[in-house]
């Protein structure tokens, strides 16, 4: 039987790596397939603990990654909208691609993910 009943695996392209100031949270966006012609599935990934730490000096756009973690839901409200959020708390990672090959990034439609980054809290630094 499953450790956890809302657990999820999921394999993509990394878009984004970013971190809290604090350095206590990674949060990475993927993309994982969908069928041709459609765009990309984003899905927000939030790293904590020593996995933070690790997300943070290994991973890079472009790469291909392999997580496993708990499904979360939330909400928040923007200029009198409710905005319902989903992300995946990961216990586990795996790269699948080399440091030196990296995939194409789909194109982002960015808005959503910056309107979470109020909630994610204070500043946030990118990974390059």
């Amino acid at each position: 039987m499953a450790k956890h009943l809302d657990e999820t695996m999921k394999i993509g392209t990394i878009g984004l790596v970013r971190r809290n100031t604090a350095e206590t949270v990674t949060k990475v966006r993927l993309a994982t397939n969908t069928p041709k012609d459609s765009p990309a599935r984003w899905h927000n990934l939030l790293f904590t603990g020593k996995l933070a730490s690790v997300a943070w000096q290994w991973l890079r756009p472009g790469q291909t990654l392999l997580i496993r973690g708990d499904n979360t839901y939330g909400s928040y409200k923007k200029d009198g909208v409710e905005h319902e959020t989903h992300s995946v708390f990961v216990d586990y990672m795996n790269i699948l691609s080399d440091p030196k090959d990296r995939a194409e990034i789909p194109q982002d439609s960015t808005a959503e993910f910056l309107a979470e980054e109020e909630e994610f809290g204070s500043e946030i630094v990118e990974n390059e």
